[in-house]
């Protein structure tokens, strides 16, 4: 069936044939393929077939326009006639079924996609204004409703081709049926400028039309290919929120092509030294500054959030939603000197939790990921209002605790012993900065680790206080406290 429309189109190309046989030929043709577009159709039902629909019933409108307007041309109407009214009809068909993919093919808003549509779209539609459409304002010979109609063929085209810019830049599908229907699109859409340049330039409405017909011909046959694969039904089907379009140089030629299309018409304008087109080029140009000014709003907006994402990601971890050791470090700095400048108490906590790889061996490493979140969790909602939560490594916790003598942290710690889930225990250390001595972050962690080890060694399960000979150690021989931590960490 695919090959017998292949074999027609080029049969139309490229057989010497008389012109009633051609027309009949180009006629079956079309009919023939939107046909086998409404088969695959009926034969896959997309889970979204409006724009399938809309697209289809678009390219039967303009086969049934030729129908018409070959009667029309045996009986010598004139311009503008029934069939005009069908053909353009048939554009919005055309464009609605695009942007009823689109719509249904991205996930939430796709701005940027839009704008860099628009940007192109905007040079193009200058670029229309200026030599198809004024001309034929300014053609004496046409009736007001004639201008009009003539008009709106090449606003047509415009649209169409804002609409497959927009199919282009929108997330999803990439598959061979997708390819297919954008290749149908630009084929058909080229086709139909070309002709309507053609009649503009020459003002003859009924040139020799085989080779753009072999051109609308080629549209319709890619389009029955494109509904004629089973990954039709992606086409029009959501993308994930993972599948993001990159900026990518594509994206950027599309939108220098659109921005240089208003000075390109300015300079052939200029050439003649008249330029009578400034109103519509000053216009086309101010649209075009907003979008890119809104495009760089946008791009700038991006950007910002992801630098708000990256900044969070640089501060938690990744896997308990926890502050980061590195976020640890600069709070427990900026906590001790906060205490120390306005004489106010802190205490810290390290918290190990008791057997942790034997629970990881035992139930596997995805429950112990588990166990870490859900201890984050309660953990965190029992904490005291500014109190201070971050792993500091492993199964290994730490706790800031602004305001706290070390008889109310151990209250707290110890509360949290009871809340930790899936039925497991820690052993915690907890210190309180001394008035007096040094006032080194460094040497608190160290107490409380000092008092965790204790309580490791002492059976687990409960929080131990530092001590003054935690706080400050009498000098040690080199390795001392890293061989004592070194031969504990066997015992977790």
């Amino acid at each position: 069936m695919h090959g017998g429309l292949v074999v027609l189109l080029v049969g139309y190309a490229f057989l010497p044939l008389a012109d009633t046989t051609l027309q009949l030929l180009y006629d079956g043709t079309a009919v023939l393929a939107l046909a086998i577009g409404f088969w695959g159709l009926h034969t896959y039902r997309p889970t979204h077939p409006r724009g399938w629909l809309l697209l289809l019933a678009g390219l039967g409108g303009w086969v049934t326009g030729d129908l018409i307007w070959q009667a029309e041309s045996w009986n010598g109407s004139s311009f503008p006639a029934p069939s005009d009214a069908v053909y353009l009809a048939s554009y919005v068909l055309l464009g609605a079924g695009v942007l009823a993919m689109v719509r249904t093919r991205r996930s939430g808003s796709d701005r940027a996609a839009f704008l860099d549509a628009a940007i192109l779209t905007t040079g193009i539609a200058v670029l229309t204004a200026v030599f198809v459409i004024a001309p034929v304002g300014s053609n004496v010979d046409l009736s007001t409703l004639a201008k009009v109609v003539a008009a709106a063929y090449p606003v047509g085209d415009v649209f169409l081709l804002a609409t497959l810019a927009r199919m282009l830049t929108s997330p999803g599908s990439r598959s061979s049926s997708y390819r297919l229907l954008m290749a149908a699109l630009l084929v058909t859409t080229v086709t139909d400028v070309t002709w309507n340049l053609l009649v503009s330039l020459s003002g003859d409405a009924s040139p020799d039309r085989r080779w753009t017909n072999v051109g609308w011909l080629c549209g319709y046959v890619l389009v029955a290919l494109a509904a004629n694969r089973p990954a039709m039904t992606q086409v029009a089907e959501p993308a994930p929120p993972s599948d993001v379009r990159p900026f990518g140089r594509r994206r950027v030629a599309a939108m220098a092509v659109g921005l240089l299309l208003p000075p390109a018409v300015l300079f052939l304008e200029g050439l003649d030294g008249q330029v009578d087109a400034w109103p519509v080029i000053a216009a086309g140009a101010a649209v075009m500054s907003v979008l890119v000014l809104l495009r760089f709003v946008d791009l700038f907006s991006v950007v910002q959030t992801q630098a708000v994402q990256l900044a969070a990601l640089a501060r938690t971890d990744a896997l308990t939603g926890a502050a980061n050791r590195r976020t640890w470090d600069h709070e427990l700095s900026r906590a001790c000197q906060f205490a120390r400048d306005h004489h106010r108490r802190l205490s810290v906590a390290i918290l190990d939790i008791d057997h942790f790889k034997a629970f990881n061996d035992t139930f596997g490493h995805q429950a112990g990921d588990d166990l870490l979140q859900q201890a984050v969790a309660a953990w965190t909602a029992a904490l005291p209002s500014g109190a201070f939560l971050a792993r500091y490594g492993g199964e290994e916790f730490a706790v800031l605790l602004p305001d706290h003598d070390v008889r109310a942290a151990h209250a707290v710690i110890t509360d949290l012993g009871v809340r930790t889930p899936l039925g497991q225990t820690f052993s915690a250390g907890v210190v309180e900065r001394p008035d007096l001595g040094p006032n080194n972050p460094t040497i608190l962690v160290a107490a409380a680790d000092k008092a965790l080890y204790r309580a490791k060694r002492g059976g687990r399960n409960r929080v131990m206080t530092a001590t003054s000979t935690d706080l400050f150690p009498a000098q040690q021989p080199d390795g001392g406290t890293d061989a004592v931590r070194q031969s504990d960490s066997a015992q977790r």
